[in-house]
């Protein structure tokens, strides 16, 4: 059978869905970063044991997307997109009716090992249908869409819960995820160039060749470090926030994450600058944002701090706009092995940066996650040098 040549264009199908695809599976993973302080009155806990609400739905998202190339390259990408999506609502209405930390935290584990099941099969579906510059354009197009997911689960959430409370706001995004599983079932363009791999040992064959290219293991390990840095900020400094001298209200909080709106404009422009000057000169310049952003943030005057926020906000999603297509692109062992590898890392890197600095919150505060998030972006930097020399050479 003939395979059909990769799409020159991108329809409005295809751009409203994966918009939306994108939008439900962040909404649903940040919807608790806002209201972490409040939960440590909810379920009675410290710091370190409620942020990891968020890093085991994180860690579950890494888990379970070495499942998921392989299980996409058997069974296709929109089918597996679809099931994901409508199964992702359950979790969070579930979780509103928990009533002690260890459950709440099983749903949202829940919720993390379901969100593979889109993010990682749609680095997979764009690079398989459609060529550079749509592929660009699109990958930037669905960052952006993360980012409005993000700034609705983060922002918006915290406004419904300083409204309303949090489980009626948990029940709207649950109520959103199904209407936007059945907009896919219905509306997103069918994979015209898939071919289903009917061997399960040469699909997770294909993964663990992934796992020993270098190329793909220095654009994971990218990932890992700037979103390591990215989730420890955010969710450490809804904690200094609402102490002093600050002490935000829960409306206030969720309004600071109004800077993650400098990440919708930051992944199309990144998308366009990658044809122009190559990818790795764009995530360089993310990088770089990031790496300045941060020290700024330990300034102690809000419009200082959100100043900061915005640039961190920016140079992550310039940089997270361009590197998982990239990996997409230089796959060696199918794109849907290659989109797990870099899901793992990069969320392996989310859960241990809301994991590792609640261990040293309580001695060091918000000035030693900063130290420990340059560290960390620091040996990003030094990988980055290196893949821009062997890939561009390869």
């Amino acid at each position: 059978m003939t395979i059909p040549e990769p799409r020159d264009t991108i329809s409005a199908w295809a751009a409203i869905s994966l918009f939306l695809a994108a939008f439900v599976v962040f909404a649903n993973l940040y919807d608790v970063q806002p209201l972490l302080p409040m939960f440590r009155q909810v379920f009675h806990a410290r710091e370190a044991s409620i942020s990891l609400s968020l890093g085991l739905a994180v860690l579950g998202i890494a888990a379970a997307s070495v499942v998921v190339g392989p299980l996409s390259d058997r069974i296709g990408r929109k089918n597996l997109m679809v099931i994901a999506t409508l199964l992702l609502g359950i979790p969070t209405f579930l979780a509103t009716f928990s009533h002690r930390l260890a459950v709440f935290l099983v749903w949202r584990t829940l919720t993390g090992l379901i969100i593979p099941g889109i993010i990682a099969v749609v680095i997979a579906y764009v690079n398989e249908e459609y060529r550079p510059p749509a592929s660009h354009l699109l990958m930037g197009l669905y960052v952006g869409s993360t980012v409005m997911g993000g700034l609705v689960g983060r922002m918006g959430t915290g406004v419904l819960t300083a409204l309303w409370g949090w489980r009626p706001a948990f029940w709207v995004i649950a109520a959103f995820t199904e209407i936007t599983g059945l907009w896919l079932w219905r509306f997103l363009p069918p994979s015209r160039r898939f071919r289903p791999d009917p061997s399960w040992h040469r699909a997770f064959r294909n993964l663990a060749a992934s796992f020993r290219d270098p190329g793909l293991l220095a654009l994971g390990f990218l990932g890992f470090c700037y979103f390591f840095a990215f989730i420890s900020s955010f969710t450490f400094l809804t904690y200094d926030l609402a102490g002093p001298p600050f002490r935000l209200s829960q409306l206030a909080i969720g309004l600071v994450f109004f800077t993650y709106i400098f990440g919708v404009v930051a992944s199309p422009l990144a998308g366009r600058a990658s044809s122009r000057f190559g990818p790795f000169a764009v995530i360089g310049v993310g990088l770089t944002l990031v790496m300045v952003g941060m020290p700024i943030t330990l300034i102690p005057h809000l419009p200082v701090i959100l100043i900061g926020l915005s640039l961190v906000t920016f140079g992550q999603f310039t940089a997270q706009a361009i590197t998982p297509g990239l990996a997409g692109q230089i796959a060696p062992h199918g794109r849907g092995a290659a989109g797990g590898v870099y899901t793992v890392f990069y969320y392996i890197g989310g859960s241990l940066g809301a994991a590792i600095p609640g261990m040293l919150w309580s001695r060091y505060r918000y000035p030693g996650v900063i130290a420990v998030n340059e560290v960390f972006l620091f040996g990003a930097f030094a990988v980055w040098l290196w893949a821009r020399r062997q890939l561009k050479a390869g």
